[in-house]
């Protein structure tokens, strides 16, 4: 799963870079009149897939793969933080318009070519998570697994602004550039590939083992994030098609969710 998701990952990460380099609008942007993936962004992800590839548990013990690896994390993290930098102190650093030019008056783009504000954010994260990958605190808890964690919560709320709408969740406001769509998909693959690099630690080997808590986690967790997102745009689009009210809608979804979990649980 990690393995395939860093290769993913990186794949996007190129596909995108093409576009730029050949000029493929839908190659940058997916559909017309969404936000760009960014240059930096496409090459963060390049870098950061072959990073997540190379420090997998059967690499990591050979120089070749683990020393290019961690390299690749720390540009990454390096650029995320310098990019957060920007936009909290207002200074151009250089680094948006390196790679590409992008003109002025890009949808969703404060500053043209730079990555969005939580883009830079997850990127300084899942960075970090690569570098201390192998980290055990006294406790028994691995920092990356919690970077990996917080970076996809973050994304799925993007991802839940896309679905529902709602430009604020995804960095969609005129003093920010916005998270692109595909960006979104890529971080949920990175984030996910992340979880698993080490399969038998952590958080992760509690998700993966063959116990009781291991096999209802497995089969309850997709649950408790898929549920409560489709019933919710299905009460959205009922309530812009004016098939009821605001307080209909809040009740019926309620209702749904109850009813749905209720009923998943007990058939576990």
């Amino acid at each position: 799963i990690s393995d395939v998701a860093g290769i993913l990952t990186a794949a996007v990460g190129l596909f995108v870079l093409a576009g730029w380099a050949f000029d493929v609008p839908l190659m940058k942007s997916v559909l017309p009149g969404l936000v760009t993936m960014k240059a930096n962004t496409a090459a963060c992800f390049a870098l950061i897939g072959f990073s997540l590839w190379s420090l997998q548990i059967k690499r990591i013990n050979k120089r070749s793969f683990r020393i290019p690896g961690r390299l690749c994390a720390a540009v990454v993290a390096s650029i995320g933080a310098l990019t957060l930098y920007e936009y909290l102190s207002g200074n151009n650093l250089g680094l948006d318009q390196l790679l590409f030019k992008e003109q002025a008056g890009a949808v969703f783009t404060a500053s043209p070519g730079r990555m969005a504000l939580i883009t830079a954010f997850n990127f300084f994260l899942t960075g970090a998570a690569l570098l201390s990958l192998d980290i055990k605190t006294r406790r028994g808890y691995y920092p990356s697994q919690l970077l990996a964690a917080t970076g996809g919560f973050v994304t799925l709320s993007a991802l839940c602004g896309y679905i529902y709408g709602v430009s604020g969740f995804y960095g969609g406001v005129s003093a920010y550039t916005a998270m692109a769509l595909h960006t979104t998909i890529a971080f949920i693959l990175l984030c996910f590939g992340l979880l698993f690099a080490r399969p038998d630690k952590g958080l992760s080997g509690v998700i993966t083992s063959s116990s009781f808590g291991g096999i209802m986690m497995r089969r309850l967790l997709w649950v408790i994030i898929a549920v409560p997102m489709v019933s919710g745009w299905l009460r959205l689009q009922g309530e812009r098609a004016v098939l009821y009210d605001s307080q209909f809608g809040v009740t019926l979804m309620v209702i749904v969710n109850v009813v749905l979990l209720t009923v998943i649980i007990w058939w576990n």
